[in-house]
């Protein structure tokens, strides 16, 4: 057809209706072929190249966005299980602050009844000293005086006692005094 068409034209001449327009039909044609040319380089050396770099960068593009999509639902699995892992810290310190908290209650209860333990042993072992003392006092200072009531009798009476006389004053003396610390004691 397009051996035909020049044939076509070639046999329409000055005359035909592109003679009138001013027509040629074989720079018409060469130009056509031109365009053709000129057409097919673009075409494979500019337009495919940038469709080709256009799709590819498209696909880039969808696959960042599937990502960032995926990621975002990653993000939001990882954000609820921090709040998970983080609610269920808080109820564990909290479980730890409770026993600790008893536990210190319960050690400061323990340490307040061994000190008061102490306290009263020592209390009762001090008392028991103090009275042993004052008993020790006692019994030395009703010696003495048993043995001062002596001279002074003697002296007095200035004989010798024999022991039986010394026996039964000393009998009589330490019922006095007995009487005497018992009216101290119950008053």
């Amino acid at each position: 057809m397009t051996i035909g068409l020049p044939v076509c034209f070639a046999s329409m001449g000055a005359d035909s209706i592109f003679g009138k327009f001013g027509i040629d039909w074989h720079l018409l044609l060469i130009q056509g072929v031109n365009f053709l040319f000129v057409t097919f380089i673009l075409y494979r050396f500019a337009f495919r190249p940038i469709v080709k770099t256009l799709d590819a960068r498209r696909a880039e593009i969808e696959a960042g966005l599937k990502y960032a999509s995926d990621m975002k639902v990653e993000l939001e699995n990882l954000n609820s299980q921090r709040e998970k892992i983080i609610g269920e810290a808080k109820m564990e310190a909290s479980a730890i602050m409770v026993n600790a908290q008893q536990q210190a209650k319960d050690y400061s209860a323990q340490q307040q009844a061994e000190v008061t333990a102490r306290l009263d042993s020592m209390v009762s072992r001090v008392k028991a000293e103090i009275s042993a003392e004052r008993d020790a006092v006692i019994e030395g200072a009703k010696n003495e005086l048993k043995y001062l009531v002596i001279d002074v009798a003697a002296k007095v009476l200035e004989k010798a006692l024999s022991q039986s006389d010394k026996d039964n004053f000393v009998n009589a003396t330490n019922g006095v005094m007995q009487d005497i610390l018992y009216a101290k004691k119950n008053k």
